[in-house]
């Protein structure tokens, strides 16, 4: 493939430094030619620096230390704007590793189509076997689904699809789309999300703006799945998530309805909203009372995100849809 699509690689890094050597090599070993690399460290409490210091990159690496931890949201802000003069910019989370034609294959199906804003691949876990994402996907409760999360991979899902949205681990973006959709200059993600579900918001903005997101299963990758954050894998995980974990988990589900559900949708789907709400604060308040009190303190966040509501409103008027 010709080269002359200019992709920028964006990497929010928190005290996961034994995963950064694995990560930039591969991205060193890519089959189409990446410009640039941002990492950003989010004031990480673990030197790092040295994992780094100790690989040649062949690829310029620009380092941003920040004083404070800004949250995942913000932090790949600040390197998505690093990356402005690239066509195409692949966010990342550190406990990922892709194979070596990983951006070239996504580079293709994006090309496709101008409508596609968004190109994730088949993205397995660690073991090489488990699948940890296909695309994502809202169930009739509005909870994000990654579809065939945790299941074993028998050959699934080898039909390049539309997808409702894509995984913010390895979230290979069009830099025309997330220009086209930033809430203010430079917040593509959410900047009050501070981590978790600021990828189906951008995604289910983009969708309500023309912007589509394909799944293509030759692009292969791996996510450690919470290399960050240590989270559990199963059907109570919100109860075995650590506070700081579930309450930006909780609090960004509501941001996230409140600024991109209709009202015809709402009621369609309020039957199972209103039964997984119910169970869902039936287990906070009887298992972990506390996580109320922490939740009472962003209540100012829901005015800022009816605010944010308008502002998604005139980006669709904007876009004619």
């Amino acid at each position: 493939m010709n080269a002359e699509h200019r992709i920028g690689v964006v990497i929010v890094h928190y005290n996961a430094r034994e995963f950064l050597p694995g990560l930039l090599k591969s991205l060193f070993k890519q089959t189409y030619p990446i410009q640039k690399i941002v990492l950003i460290d989010n004031n990480s409490s673990e030197p790092w620096e040295h994992v780094v210091d100790q690989l040649t990159s062949p690829i310029p690496l620009e380092i941003q230390s920040l004083s404070t931890n800004v949250g995942y949201a913000k932090g790949v802000n600040i390197g998505i704007e690093a990356c402005s003069s690239c066509d195409w910019v692949l966010v990342l989370n550190p406990d990922t590793i892709l194979e070596p034609e990983y951006v070239e294959r996504c580079l293709q199906a994006g090309l496709k189509n101008h409508s596609i804003g968004g190109v994730t691949g088949k993205i397995l876990r660690f073991d090489r076997r488990t699948l940890d994402t296909t695309g994502q996907f809202l169930s009739c409760s509005r909870r994000v689904r990654e579809r065939g999360y945790g299941t074993v991979d028998r050959g699934m899902y080898t039909r390049e699809e539309e997808v409702f949205s894509i995984c913010g681990a390895i979230a290979f973006y069009r830099m025309a789309m997330l220009q086209s959709i930033a809430l203010s200059p430079g917040e593509y993600y959410d900047n009050d999300y501070f981590a978790f579900w600021e990828d189906i918001d951008l995604g289910w903005r983009a969708r309500k703006c023309g912007w589509k997101f394909i799944y293509t299963p030759n692009a292969i990758a791996y996510h450690f799945r919470g290399g960050s954050e240590k989270v559990a894998q199963h059907r109570l995980r919100i109860l075995q998530q650590s506070p700081r974990v579930r309450i930006h988990t909780v609090k960004n589900r509501y941001l996230t309805l409140i600024k991109n559900e209709t009202l015809l949708t709402f009621l369609f789907h309020l039957p199972c909203i209103l039964f997984y709400d119910i169970a869902l604060w039936s287990l906070l308040i009887f298992v972990q009372p506390n996580t109320i009190a922490h939740l009472w303190r962003y209540r100012y966040l829901l005015k800022k995100a009816f605010q944010k509501r308008r502002i998604v409103h005139n980006l669709i008027k904007e876009h004619g849809q």
